[in-house]
């Protein structure tokens, strides 16, 4: 199983491979360089919540971001009225998630009995395990395609309880969700909310739905 520390550094190396190809692009290709260097944000905002010591990369994430606004400029995406704060910047100071509640069926992938049925210690490793399917999932990496032939025996397995079936009842907005990346991608502001974060000067301008709304964040937060 994939541990939170092997994600983080596999979103923080596309986080970086990005930015560098984006780099490259700016020479003939900037439209591309532009969509390949936001992407790169999205990968580091993952990372941020993932790091347990978020300074760094929070800082890391805000100076990416003001270079992106200084090469492109940043603004929100409107339909009809509605504008949508999608930056991943801003949405890394959004501290809520998304926890899921339910029941679920999980087998043991050593023996495949319930859980509560098995002798098998979860987080223990065992010898003379033979390689089956369960669902798609191979028993022995856990992965839909692999090199396992059922019926191998296999050494040094790390017994896991795998779920079988799920059955959700309420998502719930908490504050530290078990999977740090469960958090909101987006929101929406109307027109009275675009309003009251427009400076006085420019309130009987705007027009909604067709005023452009720029934004600054990246300029006037230094980060974490």
């Amino acid at each position: 199983m994939v541990s939170l520390d092997d994600e983080m550094t596999s979103e923080l190396n596309k986080a970086n491979e990005l930015w560098k190809k984006g780099q490259v692009q700016l020479n003939d290709k900037k439209q591309q360089a532009e969509e390949t260097m936001r992407e790169s944000l999205q990968n580091l905002r993952n990372t941020f919540h993932i790091a347990a010591d978020e300074s760094k990369l929070g800082s890391l994430l805000h100076q990416r971001g003001r270079l992106i606004h200084d090469l492109f400029g940043c603004r929100l995406r409107m339909a009809g009225n509605t504008y949508y704060e999608e930056c991943p910047v801003i949405l890394s100071h959004k501290k809520l998630g998304f926890s899921i509640g339910g029941s679920a069926d999980a087998v043991c992938n050593i023996c495949g009995k319930d859980p509560w049925d098995c002798e098998h210690i979860k987080g223990f490793k065992y010898d003379g395990v033979p390689a089956r399917r369960i669902g798609s999932l191979c028993n022995i990496c856990l992965k839909e395609t692999c090199n396992h032939s059922v019926g191998e025996i296999c050494n040094n397995v790390e017994a896991v309880h795998v779920i079988t079936k799920i059955k959700l009842d309420h998502v719930s907005i908490v504050e530290n969700p078990a999977n740090p990346l469960a958090r909101i991608q987006m929101y929406t502001l109307g027109p009275e909310d675009i309003r009251k974060l427009l400076p006085d000067s420019e309130k009987a301008l705007f027009v909604p739905g067709k005023t452009v709304i720029h934004c600054h964040h990246c300029v006037d937060c230094t980060g974490y």
